[in-house]
């Protein structure tokens, strides 16, 4: 057998075990689906006011909305470019 019909014939093989695994795959992940279980509570929850999700998402209602702007703000602004992202 020259080496060139090896190499065939190692290829050929090489493929078909490769679309027989790939087959094998396909049915095994086609036919294990396993459909989701929901369990819902007997009663409904009541829904959250909104003064509720401020106090949620802002800590505990402490946002004021109205007194200091922008130029009363204690934040400094740097004179030069942060060297780490440069």
């Amino acid at each position: 057998m020259t080496h060139a019909r090896e190499w065939r014939s190692y290829l050929t093989t090489t493929l078909l075990i490769v679309i027989l695994l790939s087959s094998l795959l396909h049915l095994f992940f086609e036919y294990s689906r396993v459909g989701a279980i929901r369990v819902f509570p007997d009663t409904p929850a009541p829904a959250p006011k909104q003064e509720d999700l401020v106090k949620k998402y802002f800590a505990a209602g402490n946002f004021p909305l109205v007194g200091k702007g922008i130029s009363d703000s204690k934040r400094t602004v740097p004179s030069c470019p942060d060297p780490l992202h440069n």
